[in-house]
């Protein structure tokens, strides 16, 4: 999206007012309907910013929902609770060598 200026109408909704933002638009921000937006006032502009999440923002949902799916095994078991500290680094001789 080209920077520019775009005009858009203020709507009234309820007892407030609202805008709405083109899809180019929540493209660029890369955000979608749902999401929050940080709303600064700078010299007489209104400024929108993708508000910042925390980084494992939503991680407790989506281990939630991968048990309830079956998909909790782990993917590096040495790392479970209570595995042996070095477990994984063992030496394993290869199959047909001598002991």
């Amino acid at each position: 999206m080209k920077g520019g200026a775009m005009r858009t109408p203020i709507r009234r909704m309820g007892n407030s007012a609202a805008i709405l933002l083109s899809k180019p638009v929540l493209a660029h921000l890369h955000v979608s309907a749902g999401d929050v937006l940080e709303l600064d006032l700078q010299e007489g502009r209104v400024v929108l910013s993708p508000a910042q999440r925390h980084p494992r923002e939503g991680w407790a949902e989506a281990a939630q929902a991968l048990a309830a799916a079956g998909e909790s095994e782990l993917e590096w078991p040495e790392f479970a609770e209570g595995a042996q500290v070095g477990a994984h680094n063992r030496f394993r001789p290869s199959p047909g060598s001598a002991p």
